[in-house]
């Protein structure tokens, strides 16, 4: 029987496989990231993705109260007091202080 001259190496396509898996997700993840998406929920709420790790969801109701013209203006008002007290994002010295408490009370079995 000749040897066939088709064969491949089952680690080297793995690996080309793998190359290539690798840099779709990256490249799902680089689309994905900073994009909101909405969603209605199997309860008939809103569902907005991508503004924290887990979705945001809030009922029709809530919307209305939330998005009324008056409460928009509270809303802006209070930012606009406290713009000052707010954490400006995961590298904001009072959001690592506090992911640092955190963690000590969870390694301690507090939490």
């Amino acid at each position: 029987m000749p040897p066939k001259t088709n064969t491949v190496d089952p680690l080297a396509a793995a690996m080309q496989r793998l190359a290539a898996l690798e840099a779709e997700n990256a490249a799902l993840k680089a689309a994905k990231q900073g994009k909101l998406s909405l969603k209605v929920s199997e309860l008939g709420a809103l569902s907005i993705y991508g503004l924290a790790r887990f979705p945001v969801t809030l009922y029709v109701s809530q919307l209305d109260t939330l998005f009324g013209e008056s409460m928009q203006a509270s809303i802006k008002a209070f930012v606009a007091a406290h713009k000052a007290d707010f954490a400006t994002g995961k590298d904001d010295p009072r959001f690592v202080a506090v992911r640092a408490a955190r963690k000590a009370a969870k390694d301690a079995g507090a939490l």
